[in-house]
């Protein structure tokens, strides 16, 4: 393994966050150019060859340096184009790093440099760090940063096993069968159609601290925090017939709402099996 990959892994370990990552994606392709905007075309250029060339020997991984290389070719045209004084552009300089220094804060992410910045070596790593930063931040991208873009699977199972909430579920349990429901069709009651007993009884199911330690296995809650969608609440009972069924939802495409527009924000449906499957009928084939 080469320097660059070792170098590499080290810097995954404080860029794990896929938005901090993002953030460090955008701010050094633009300090980028506003470090070259104070240089002439000649040197600009003759900078770039020899950085296509030390790249290519670092890296060892053709399609990072060919990416590195053009988003770097891009940073050149925006040097290029780059229209402030010399005193904005070092104000636009300076905005650049705190915010990458911010965004460490923001999501909770140690900074790469605070780890070697009183230890020997120091100025060679710090150099180094400098100087392949943009393809350090690209070699994260495929582990982290893509996953903001794809489905993942966030299926999460939960034994409830504490005694009250144990309760709270047979509680409910008995309180729906009392209300006969049919089996013609599915049947809702919203939380707020409860008995005020069996609402607190919900309550305590839906922000049971089993529950959020079972999510947080999944969503650091240093940077993730869980509300409960209240309103959206209800006990819901299958049945067996395929008319008036509310079945179909699991299986249709269908919007819930506008919370899913919202950045750095995930709804998530959560279902608390009362009891076993009696009211559902599988037909195969």
């Amino acid at each position: 393994m080469n320097k660059f990959h070792i170098f590499s892994k080290d810097f995954n370990n404080y860029h794990k966050n896929s938005y901090n990552i993002l953030v460090h994606l955008f701010t050094t392709f633009l300090i980028t150019g506003v470090v070259l905007s104070y240089l002439e075309k000649e040197t600009i250029k003759n900078i770039f060859i020899l950085y296509l060339l030390m790249t290519k020997l670092a890296i060892r991984n053709d399609n990072l340096w060919f990416i590195n290389s053009t988003l770097t070719y891009l940073s050149i045209i925006f040097a290029y184009n780059l229209k402030l004084k010399n005193r904005n552009k070092l104000i636009f300089f300076v905005s650049l790093i705190v915010i990458q220094e911010l965004s460490h804060y923001v999501f909770n992410e140690k900074t790469y440099q605070s780890t070697y910045l009183f230890k020997k070596g120091k100025v060679f790593k710090s150099l180094y760090h400098t100087l392949y930063l943009q393809p350090l931040v690209l070699n994260t991208i495929n582990e982290k940063f893509l996953k903001i873009f794809t489905n993942q699977d966030r299926t999460i199972y939960v034994n409830i096993k504490e005694e009250t909430l144990r309760q709270d579920m047979n509680d409910i349990e008995k309180w729906v069968y009392s209300q006969n429901p049919t089996k013609e069709h599915t049947t809702h009651w919203w939380k707020s159609d409860l008995p005020k007993n069996l609402q607190f009884s919900f309550d305590r199911l839906s922000d049971s601290k089993e529950f959020k330690d079972a999510v947080y296995e999944k969503f650091d809650p240093k940077v993730y925090d869980i509300e409960v969608a209240d309103g959206m609440n209800e006990i819901y009972v299958a049945a067996f017939s395929h008319n008036s069924n509310s079945d179909t939802v699991f299986y249709t495409k269908h919007i819930d709402g506008p919370l899913g527009l919202f950045p750095f924000a995930n709804v998530y449906r959560t279902l608390i099996a009362i009891t076993d499957n009696e009211y559902i009928r599988t037909r195969f084939p």
